[in-house]
């Protein structure tokens, strides 16, 4: 990129090219760029953007960006490959007085990283290593890195298994590297008008492996469970702090009758439940994976069914699970703290359940 080229830019690009540790990007005309590193929001240096480094930014991520901002009433998701090097995940905005435009920017890289590179648990690969037909769910809160889980469990599989991989992404970020099985990934609105008619089409097209980029609604969650349910093996996520949660979430859909119904699917198709945090590490210059895995067993199958996820806790911690390879979050948490990788104070905000992280460390 010349030195001719707007300034947002310019600093997208030296912030890639430098290695720094960064996720997201925030950028505003009237404001500097700001960064956000392991331990926050940070202002980069560069200088204030004008109206225009802002609309040649979204020029940049795409040359019909006006129009797609009218269709998407106001907002769009796009994504871009820099040579060799990284991905961006680019969502363009309007926001505050005079509609004004904005850009926010998260980085990833070319390559999908290596599941033990991620810090994974090693039962959540043992759940993709047989493709076994089930469900799995990659759930955390935004930014949790639950993207680059569900890429690193496919790239597992496509480098093991002669299988049809199938994705549908909003937008497609990791592009996966070809392997010993075919790749086929779908983008929304590019392809396909919304994840529900994906999952739809997705029956005609016979794969061994099916991602959704996320669930959201009550067409989604129906079409991945039984997908699930006729064969597939289906990795998807959603918004949720705790296993817990994130069955009430696929539940909260249903009421009566269909209720009960799907909770004796649900009971029979899951394969587990990954629910994650990401923490900044101890000395602040990374960012440190912690991982809540819920393993269907026998006792968690029974809990599902009978519709008491207070109880899913419980029955994660019977000795059988636990062997398993199931963890609670407090307890990922609690170990990294131990081994001086997070510090006791970003452990406590990034729980679900504080008083009980407290109670762990201090017994």
């Amino acid at each position: 990129m010349e030195t001719a080229a707007p300034l947002a830019i310019r600093l997208i690009l030296a912030l890639v090219l430098s290695r720094r540790c960064f996720t997201d990007v925030q950028v505003r005309s009237g404001e500097a760029l700001a960064v956000r590193g392991p331990r926050g929001y940070e202002d980069a240096e560069g200088g204030t953007l004008q109206p225009a480094d802002v609309e040649a930014l979204a020029a940049w991520i795409d040359p019909q960006w006006q129009a797609r901002l009218a269709a998407g009433q106001g907002q769009f998701d796009a994504a871009l490959t820099l040579g060799e090097h990284s991905r961006l995940r680019c969502n363009v905005f309007l926001c505050g007085p005079g509609q004004r435009l904005a850009v926010t920017v998260r980085w990833l890289p070319f390559r999908v990283p290596a599941p033990e590179t991620l810090g994974l648990p090693r039962a959540l690969l043992a759940q993709v290593e047989t493709l076994q037909r089930g469900l799995i769910l990659v759930a955390g809160p935004t930014g949790a890195g639950k993207t680059t889980t569900q890429a690193a469990l496919l790239e597992y599989i496509n480098q093991r298994h002669a299988a049809h991989i199938l994705t549908i992404e909003q937008p497609i970020e990791y592009l996966l590297s070809p392997g010993r099985g075919v790749v086929t990934q779908r983008e929304i609105p590019t392809h396909l008008p919304g994840f529900a008619q994906g999952l739809e089409a997705a029956r005609r097209q016979r794969p061994d492996v099916l991602m959704i980029g996320e669930c959201r609604d009550r067409a989604t969650v129906d079409t991945m469970l039984l997908a699930a349910d006729a064969g597939h093996l289906v990795i998807g996520t959603l918004h949720a702090r705790s296993g817990e949660e994130a069955c009430q979430t696929l539940l909260s859909f249903y009421g009566g009758d269909e209720l009960q119904q799907r909770r004796t699917l649900l009971a029979a198709v899951l394969r587990c439940i990954d629910c994650q945090v990401l923490s900044p590490s101890a000395d602040g210059r990374r960012l440190v994976l912690s991982c809540e895995l819920v393993i269907n067993t026998p006792a968690v199958a029974a809990v599902l069914r009978q519709g008491k996820l207070s109880q899913l806790e419980n029955a994660v911690t019977t000795a059988g699970t636990w062997q398993d390879g199931a963890v609670l979050l407090n307890a990922a948490l609690a170990e990294r703290v131990k081994r001086d990788e997070l510090r006791y104070e970003d452990a406590l905000r990034d729980t679900y359940h504080p008083e009980g992280l407290q109670r762990l460390l201090a017994s």
